[in-house]
């Protein structure tokens, strides 16, 4: 590692780690008295805090599975921004949700984007979905037989890892990008 100089003494030193700026414990103890010594002790924890929220999140199951789920709704919202209501017809408008026909608690077709189409809020959160509705329209704009393949996929499960999420959340994010080319 490069020498540095004690910011304390002045002399030449070479540190153990990036962070060290006094060559010894007494100049450290002296320089944590002054202003400087505490300014840099605090950047360096708040740059430590930040490198380890960042680790931690990068691999955190709840919160891939919230950026996939967020990443999707995105897609979906913007795939279906110029279209009607999936259940009643009515123009989406600005604010919309992005219904599923399966619930979204099926961690299976949680993700299918013919599961998942844009719904407006009155439908999707104040009338339960409108399922007789959704399925309706989903038989019309799929088949028949995409209908029944999705419903025979209700009660199968996924359990995803991080890096399913992972790649789900970037599958969307390019998806999304192509759609705004």
């Amino acid at each position: 590692m490069k020498r540095k100089r004690c910011r304390s003494c002045g002399c030449l030193f070479e540190p153990f780690t990036s962070l060290q700026i006094a060559c010894k414990t007494e100049c450290a103890i002296a320089l944590s008295k002054t202003k400087e010594g505490s300014d840099h002790a605090k950047k360096a924890y708040q740059r430590d805090t930040a490198l380890m929220k960042k680790v931690f999140y990068a691999s955190d199951i709840k919160t891939r599975k919230e950026a996939a789920k967020k990443a999707c709704h995105e897609y979906i919202r913007e795939r279906d921004k110029n279209k009607g209501c999936i259940t009643c017809g009515n123009p989406l408008g600005s604010k919309f949700d992005a219904g599923h026909f399966l619930k979204g608690t099926n961690s299976y077709t949680k993700f299918m984007e013919k599961n998942i189409h844009g719904q407006c809020v009155n439908c999707n959160q104040y009338n339960g979905g409108r399922e007789r509705e959704y399925e309706h329209a989903l038989i019309e704009k799929y088949g028949h037989i995409t209908v029944l393949a999705l419903k025979k996929l209700r009660t199968k499960t996924a359990k995803r890892t991080v890096d399913d999420y992972k790649a789900i959340e970037a599958h969307y994010k390019n998806k999304l990008k192509a759609l705004g080319e």
